[in-house]
């Protein structure tokens, strides 16, 4: 009997991020651009994180559970450190 396996397939957002050179991986693996799917994956937990961007801030690492035979897909959404055209931004002023 083979080992139950599953896949995984993470979308980067916004579009200025992945310009930026946003990437993904999974278990501290190779990195993967936005939408790629990695194959293959144990099933149960495995943990997603993501490349650090200049001009943005990265999503905090998500745990992910993988099914046999099953893609998991999920987001990861960079926040702009600075404002541009327009965005709307929270700016705390702290002493």
């Amino acid at each position: 009997t083979s080992a139950s396996t599953g896949s995984l397939t993470v979308t980067i957002l916004p579009q200025e991020a992945i310009a930026a050179g946003a990437q993904w991986r999974v278990d501290s693996g190779i990195w993967q651009n936005s939408g790629a799917t990695v194959s293959s994956l144990a099933v149960g937990e495995h943990t997603v994180n993501f490349k650090d961007i200049t001009g943005g801030t990265k999503p905090s690492d998500k745990t992910v559970t993988i099914q046999s035979d099953k893609t998991t897909i999920i987001s990861g959404s960079y926040t702009q450190n600075k404002e541009s055209s327009g965005g709307c931004f929270i700016i705390t002023i702290t002493d």
